[in-house]
């Protein structure tokens, strides 16, 4: 009989209140399509199995796999956004989102592409699912196989532990705080999936009620780690508060006022969702779990970390006083968020997040550019326009959207055209322009910026990646 590796086993935790299905397990293919996208060098996955991987016999091997799949990263970065969403709350998916879902399901790499069939171009399909397959028996013999009965092991004392932990209680108080329309008879998913040991950061992910989280192999801290499931499960929450409630947290920041705090209201929306999980996960629930306040990092992230520390102490009041989040809270963190990062109006988490990218199209396609944006800007909002005439732009920006021109070194001579004095361009700006190819300068205007950039191929890849000179 042929063995399966999808592993999972429900857990029902309820009170008179609320009762909420909790599956915890593994999938091995959810643990492949990991460590694939880590050893492409995706944002926001895991170094370490990138890493143990470039340690081992197998490095020239993987790298020669991934290398041949550049033409695909682009479509694992198409979004499909649902209508009628609210600013700031992601009612949408990406193909990358679908294929770590769909991974925790299926039981073989055939299954997962038979599920996801359609998603891209066929060429370009069979082509992801050739080099899985490739990378599958590289994953088994470095990841999987080694850390297979640790990681079971772990799992089952994890499902032990967490029923003296309060779960199900502690849902409840975080979907009052949330305001949260989560509907109890849909399962959480917990796919855990192994990091090698002494790996020195995890990962997780929440997909609507999938939490797909990293265990770090040896590591006994099993409540830490949940406080990781907690924090993802926390997500999924946030994404299905009420409407009305939605939109009465947009209103508390006031984002249609242009002022100098804008930029701080804005960094602090960005955030907002990142925060809250932080600070109920990786704070609230391991110390009420634990006894103890959590000494270590939350969040390995300059912003997300003492942002969530700071609004510690006022997220307890709130879940203490069964009060759910509204203006009083949002105006503290607003402040809070201003006192710790005074700067945030020139840091590119800012200058990038609504952006505008206008170029001729000549040496890449706009979702060739998209791709470079997502892969340093995950969650920006973006639209790009590509055609002959975008230099001749109508200049009367929106106010609050930035925008990029991207001029091919091909292009140069634009540089000299009568187009290009339109933008009164500073004297600085032209200078550090011609001189300094790949990189990014720009100016004020109205209540946002222009940039510009000289590119050549293929350096333009890492853009966004690079220092922006204001002017």
């Amino acid at each position: 009989m042929k063995k399966l590796f999808l592993i999972f086993a429900i857990f029902l935790f309820s009170n008179i209140t609320f009762s909420q299905n909790i599956e915890i397990g593994t999938s091995k293919i959810h643990g492949l399509i990991w460590y694939t996208f880590s050893n492409l060098g995706l944002q926001n996955y895991s170094p370490a199995l990138k890493e143990i991987t470039e340690k081992s016999k197998y490095a020239d091997q993987v790298k020669q796999i991934t290398s041949e799949l550049k033409d695909v990263i682009k479509y694992l970065h198409l979004d499909f956004n649902f209508p009628n969403s609210i600013n700031g709350y992601r009612d949408g998916v990406s193909v990358i989102n679908l294929f770590e879902i769909q991974s925790g399901y299926a039981t073989t790499v055939d299954d997962l592409f038979l599920r996801l069939k359609g998603l891209m171009p066929q060429a370009e399909f069979i082509k992801l699912k050739r080099a899985i397959l490739k990378l599958q028996p590289i994953y088994e013999n470095l990841v999987w196989n080694p850390n297979e009965k640790h990681l079971k092991k772990m799992i089952k004392e994890i499902r032990l532990l967490s029923k003296n932990w309060d779960v199900n209680k502690k849902l409840q108080m975080c979907k009052l705080f949330y305001n949260s329309e989560w509907d109890r008879s849909e399962n959480f998913k917990i796919s855990f999936f192994p990091l090698p040991k002494n790996s020195k950061t995890s990962n997780g992910r929440s997909q609507g009620g999938f939490e797909s989280v990293g265990l770090i192999i040896g590591d006994k801290n099993y409540l830490n780690r949940f406080s990781v499931v907690f924090h993802e499960m926390m997500h999924s929450l946030y994404q299905t508060q009420s409407n009305e409630q939605k939109q009465k947290i947009l209103n508390s920041f006031n984002l249609e006022t242009y002022d100098d705090d804008l930029p701080f209201r804005l960094g602090a929306h960005y955030y907002l969702n990142e925060v809250l999980a932080t600070a109920l996960g990786n704070g609230w629930f391991y110390e009420s779990s634990s006894g103890k306040y959590n000494q270590k990092s939350w969040y390995v992230d300059d912003f997300i970390d003492p942002l969530a520390k700071g609004v510690y102490d006022l997220t307890k009041k709130y879940l203490q006083e069964s009060k759910s989040l509204d203006d009083e809270y949002i105006k503290k963190y607003i402040a809070l968020f201003k006192l710790n990062f005074p700067d945030y109006k020139n840091s590119k988490q800012y200058l990038f997040s609504n952006l505008e990218i206008n170029y001729s199209g000549a040496d890449y396609k706009s979702m060739e550019i998209r791709s470079f944006y997502r892969k340093h800007i995950e969650e920006g909002k973006l639209s790009i326009n590509a055609g002959k005439s975008f230099f001749k732009a109508n200049l009367n920006f929106e106010n609050n959207r930035n925008y990029l021109f991207l001029i091919s070194s091909n292009e140069i001579d634009l540089l000299s055209s009568k187009d290009f004095e339109r933008f009164n361009i500073p004297d600085k700006a032209k200078s550090f322009l011609k001189n300094n190819p790949n990189q990014i300068t720009g100016w004020k205007h109205q209540n946002g910026y222009v940039f510009f950039s000289v590119y050549t191929v293929p350096e333009i890849q890492n853009l966004f990646q690079s220092k922006i000179e204001l002017f």
